[in-house]
């Protein structure tokens, strides 16, 4: 059962009460996923076997089953786990903390076609992705590299390979803004035109993806390309978002300035000095091999 996301709000609670209600009784329990008690409130009308988190006391008042949630260093993958473990309903086996994110046959052969188009070979391009910080909650987009440095990235990746854009139809706006920039020949916006899942096949055929932390590294990560990712990080904390023990790449040097009501309670810092560390040539290329003149 699916509902419109601008049911979630203040002002659609009596709706979603409504709804709520006419599920009642139907579900021996609730597995809330979101940290926010206004949907621990809305399962607790469903069952009052509740299971989710609890970040303030008033979560407490909802659920039956709690996960302190207040690590921002721990793997979030794992706080899913602790869900089925303090429902009692099952022992969950914590190496085991795989994504999952399944691709049909159909967008693997629509991403042939894509490859013929643009004349893309299996691992000679890479893909590159600024995204991070654009949703309906939040507008600033402060995961996102500055212009300058996603520019270096790109102008630098684009010398001798064929770089790809992938995004949502807000980064192909911010795209078109880099192509107005400066004049790559090899560069390819396809932000905003492929599917998830169709990015996630495109992603396979790439022999470098550089991400910063959205939704797209967390599709390539349920791919299994933890070899071929470079992950940018600024003001969140890379053991809270990659999978641990898997070789990842990353690059953080802001973790002095770590707010950890960002990814607790989604207050957006108010400061613009991420990333203003990065040396593009130096702290990422260089590691990939592709500096420049190699």
């Amino acid at each position: 059962i699916t509902l419109p996301s601008s049911t979630f709000s203040i002002k659609k609670i009596f709706s979603l009460m409504k709804f709520a209600i006419n599920q009642r009784g139907k579900y021996d329990y609730v597995f809330i996923l979101d940290k926010h008690y206004y949907f621990n409130f809305i399962g607790r009308i469903i069952s009052k076997n509740t299971v989710g988190f609890a970040r303030e006391s008033i979560s407490h008042l909802f659920l039956r089953y709690a996960v302190i949630y207040d690590d921002i260093t721990r793997y979030h993958g794992l706080y899913y786990l602790d869900l089925l473990k303090t429902s009692k309903l099952v022992i969950p086996d914590y190496t085991d903390y795989k994504l999952d994110f399944k691709v049909g046959s159909e967008n693997i052969q629509s991403i042939d076609k894509v490859m013929q188009e643009y004349n893309l070979e299996i691992n000679k391009f890479i893909i590159v992705i600024n995204s991070g910080g654009n949703n309906q909650f939040e507008s600033g987009g402060i995961r996102m590299l500055p212009d300058n440095k996603i520019m270096q990235l790109i102008t630098l990746t684009a010398l001798n390979t064929k770089v790809v854009l992938l995004g949502s139809l807000v980064d192909k706006i911010n795209y078109n803004n880099y192509l107005r920039l400066a004049n790559i020949q090899n560069l390819i916006n396809l932000a905003g035109i492929l599917s998830l899942e169709q990015s996630a096949s495109l992603m396979r055929y790439a022999g470098r993806i550089y991400t910063t932390d959205c939704g797209a590294m967390h599709i390539a990560i349920t791919q299994g390309l933890f070899n071929r990712l470079f992950c940018f990080f600024g003001p969140t904390c890379p053991n809270h978002v990659l999978p641990p023990k898997m070789g990842i790449e990353y690059y953080w040097e802001d973790m002095d300035l770590l707010d950890e009501r960002y990814p607790l309670y989604g207050v957006t810092p108010q400061r613009g000095d991420y990333f203003a560390k990065l040396d593009v040539n130096r702290d990422v290329l260089k590691i990939s091999g592709l500096c420049q003149g190699e």
